[in-house]
């Protein structure tokens, strides 16, 4: 009877160091990945930086007034001429 108490426990230290082992390793694996992700996250050392072309904003850009007509007042274009571009994924 001790025998298979003694195997018993034995099974269970060994699947114990076993878990210990495995979780370790998995648990360092993850660390080093998340270090890495941190450093491109951050851009440390310039990585994983885009490098883009300077465009200027096409916010706060003053527009031409409406051209005046013969009559002195200022002609407009109709709505429906005007096309629009959208970046939210919708189209005009």
């Amino acid at each position: 009877m001790t025998q298979a108490t003694d195997e018993r426990t034995a099974r269970k230290e060994y699947i114990r160091r076993r878990q210990k082992t495995v979780f370790g390793i998995a648990g360092a694996i993850l660390a080093v990945a998340m270090v890495i992700s941190l450093l491109f996250f951050f851009h440390v050392g310039g990585l994983g930086a885009v490098k883009s072309t300077a465009v200027q904003p096409n916010y706060g850009q003053q527009a031409p007034c409406a051209v005046k007509d013969t009559d002195g007042k200022a002609k407009y274009v109709e709505n429906r001429n005007i096309t629009l571009r959208v970046l939210n994924g919708t189209k005009f």
